[in-house]
């Protein structure tokens, strides 16, 4: 992905995210702080204070992040006199993230006006999320992410182009009480990943004969320990591979539709203020790669796309 672009000159810093500038920032600023406030511009002070005249729990989700981020903060500056480092909160470092991936799609001019718009609405957050999340990852590849207008038959979430073109589509499983979602959070040893639903629905849709990589999101919490937990001993990686096994296994005369399953559990949301060590989180994914596709995608592409899913949620101190 293409540097950063900023300098300071007579006090001031100014940064360039694709074509806009922003101007007369504050030097003593983070680049965390920044990615935050350009997310801030993108969604709109007017937005913004809009949301801050609702009761607290009936606010846009990423309103609340940010407040719960200002308080953070606040507290952090308080015990250290100053600027520092510390683990991130739940609420915070789902702020980041979004921040970071909103500003990697600007710079790589990938920002779809779609995108923003989705984001913004109360109930399409959830859904829009997650395909910024994937299409944030493909951006920092260096691919060109194009977007699908039309609408009136299944089709893919959208394409992206380096060498190939490849479909791509995205699942994520909405949850109560989960990212503008209405209702109570069941018990989580009774939460299903409902990976096998997903996975059929994304088959269901039109890639147009082109390579085809499926994101399925299970949205669930996740219990921190000590002790890291490989995540091929959890219960969303078996149901990973039981939603996989119930296919017709690919052959050269019959192959898989698709070259790539990627299921995913970015769920950092569910620790709200609790302090989230975000190394064990970039455990939470796992692929299956078929041998046998009906396009053909060199199986390099695909282990480096592989690399950057699980490596998501690391976001640079310093852009």
């Amino acid at each position: 992905m293409r540097a950063a672009i900023k300098t300071e000159f007579q006090g001031k810093m100014f940064r360039a995210v694709g074509d806009r500038l922003f101007s007369n920032r504050d030097p003593r600023e983070t680049d965390h702080e920044f990615l935050i406030a350009c997310l801030g511009s993108f969604f709109g002070e007017n937005w913004y204070q809009d949301e801050l005249k609702k009761e607290y729990n009936a606010q846009h989700v990423v309103a609340r992040w940010h407040q719960d981020w200002l308080k953070y903060r606040k507290q952090l500056i308080e015990k250290t006199k100053g600027p520092g480092s510390a683990l991130p909160t739940g609420s915070t470092w789902s702020l980041l993230t979004l921040a970071y991936d909103v500003y990697c799609l600007k710079h790589t001019s990938n920002l779809h006006s779609d995108f923003v718009n989705r984001l913004k609405r109360y109930n399409d957050f959830q859904g829009a999320m997650y395909e910024v999340r994937t299409a944030a990852i493909f951006a920092r590849l260096d691919y060109k992410i194009i977007p699908i207008d039309l609408k009136s038959e299944k089709h893919c979430e959208y394409f992206v182009q380096r060498e190939n073109k490849i479909a791509v589509e995205v699942k994520s499983r909405a949850r109560p009480e989960s990212l503008n979602m209405p209702g109570s959070l069941e018990d989580v040893s009774e939460i299903k990943t409902g990976i096998h639903r997903k996975l059929n629905e994304g088959l269901q849709h039109n890639v147009h004969r082109t390579p085809f990589i499926l994101f399925i999101d299970i949205n669930m919490p996740v219990t921190q320990t000590q002790l890291f937990v490989p995540p091929e001993y959890k219960k969303w990686w078996k149901d990973m591979f039981t939603a996989v096994n119930s296919l017709p296994v690919g052959t050269k005369e019959k192959p898989d539709r698709f070259n790539a399953l990627f299921v995913t559990n970015y769920s950092y949301h569910y620790q709200k203020d609790n302090l989230v060590d975000t190394g064990k989180f970039n455990a939470e994914s796992g692929a299956v790669i078929p041998e046998y596709c009906e396009e053909t995608l060199d199986h390099k592409i695909v282990f480096q796309i592989n690399d950057a899913v699980s490596q998501y949620g690391h976001v640079p101190q310093y852009l």
